[in-house]
């Protein structure tokens, strides 16, 4: 690094904008929240589970129907959806809403036998979108296959949201998904808990209901909604020093191939059947028995399964998954993922996906506490696959679902 670059960085970092961000970051992190404190905040089905609460007029918290036709009020508004819940003065009541989560996948299916009424949310904090590929259909697109199959579009009234923190559109769903933001869902309820706060603050029971619900809007608030205060010093930071920031963002982030080479040699040691496989995907890695099942050109070779360690730049959640991936386009893949699915299930591999499959998650936090030991990493990632002679039996499995491939 030049000297003037790391006279940049240290600038930046004695910066007092970047003092008072750590300050309002750490102000944050030591605010008492019980859902953070039962690491709850960033799983999705937790997040689903409360909005679902929040629906359903048979809850505790006394809302009736109000959250439903809040988020039906805000489509009608932008002239997506009509419903009689919401027009006609809004009076009409569905007393008979059932609410449900993970009903045939879908992560929250509401419907109304008085309205004929039935609304799919699709929850999605950080995950991505699964759009399936030429084996398999998309999940948005299969949802609303179940939906039709239970609640059939000529005689219920359908509604599908695609809830995420930017509103984005999805890629599948057959254009029936309508984008919606957690932001507008933090609206919804905060107008609805305002509206009614004195009559909940008047009753004992009621009050722990109003504290559980501001605890999770205060949650809702941090992971969806824009701060100005940090805005502005972010701002102000970037517009400085964005050139030490970018210097700081490509030297300190670390790519799976970065990764792996400095572990390789330790997996290696242990695994000395183990070979990196010469492909232009990334850093993947074959059992040396496995035939390749074709060349792409004289430099690249193709297999129809590899290994490889999705390291996600060891930031938190500091997790790393070993990853075997099933490749498709050659002769008989079909049969051989097929044959592998069935060998993966009884090799201890709890959830067998299509294409790639995650065999083991490994989660750190002394390893890389104060500074990356690499050495320490590879130690653990060893272990967790010599749990139960896990890969062994993972390498087994690949082999003899191989052999669908010389028939």
């Amino acid at each position: 690094m030049s000297g003037e670059n790391e006279r940049k960085i240290e600038k930046f970092l004695d910066d007092e904008n970047l003092i008072e961000l750590r300050k309002s970051i750490k102000e944050s992190e030591e605010k008492f929240n019980p859902f953070k404190i039962l690491k709850i905040d960033n799983f999705e089905i937790r997040h689903s589970r409360m909005l679902a609460w929040l629906l359903d007029p048979k809850g505790h918290h006394g809302f009736g129907n109000k959250v439903l036709k809040g988020i039906l009020k805000v489509l009608d508004e932008e002239s997506k959806f009509k419903c009689a819940l919401v027009v006609d003065g809004g009076e009409e009541e569905c007393s008979d809403l059932e609410v449900v989560c993970e009903k045939d996948k879908i992560d929250i299916l509401a419907y109304c036998k008085t309205h004929n009424l039935v609304v799919a949310i699709e929850n999605k904090i950080y995950a991505g979108e699964d759009v399936g590929n030429d084996d398999k259909k998309g999940q948005l697109d299969d949802y609303v296959g179940k939906v039709n199959e239970e609640f059939p579009e000529d005689k219920w009234t359908q509604v599908f949201i695609y809830l995420t923190i930017d509103g984005i559109p999805p890629k599948g769903g057959e254009d029936k998904y309508i984008p919606f933001k957690h932001e507008d869902i933090y609206h919804i309820v905060s107008r609805i808990v305002e509206d009614n706060r004195e009559s909940l603050e008047s009753d004992e029971q009621k009050k722990k209901v109003l504290d559980f619900v501001d605890f999770y809007l205060e949650l809702l608030e941090e992971k969806v909604m824009s701060n100005e205060k940090l805005d502005e010093l972010c701002t102000e930071l970037y517009r400085k020093h964005h050139k030490a920031i970018n210097e700081i963002i490509e030297r300190g982030k670390i790519n799976n191939d970065t990764f792996f080479r400095k572990i390789w040699s330790k997996v290696q040691e242990r695994y000395p059947d183990m070979k990196r496989a010469k492909t232009k995907s990334g850093f993947e890695f074959v059992h040396k028995e496995w035939k390749c099942v074709g060349e792409e050109n004289e430099k690249y070779e193709k297999y129809s399964a590899t290994f490889w360690f999705e390291a996600g730049g060891l930031i938190e959640p500091y997790e790393i998954s070993l990853i075997l991936y099933a490749w498709p386009g050659y002769e008989n893949y079909k049969e051989f993922r097929k044959e592998l699915r069935k060998e993966l299930k009884k090799s201890c591999v709890r959830k067998v996906n299509d294409a790639g499959t995650t065999i083991a998650t490994i989660r750190l936090k002394d390893e890389i506490d104060n500074k990356i030991d690499y050495a320490a990493i590879a130690k653990k990632i060893i272990g967790e696959l010599e749990k139960e002679e896990l890969f062994e039996k993972v390498i087994n499995a690949v082999a003899k679902a191989s052999k669908t491939l010389t028939k």
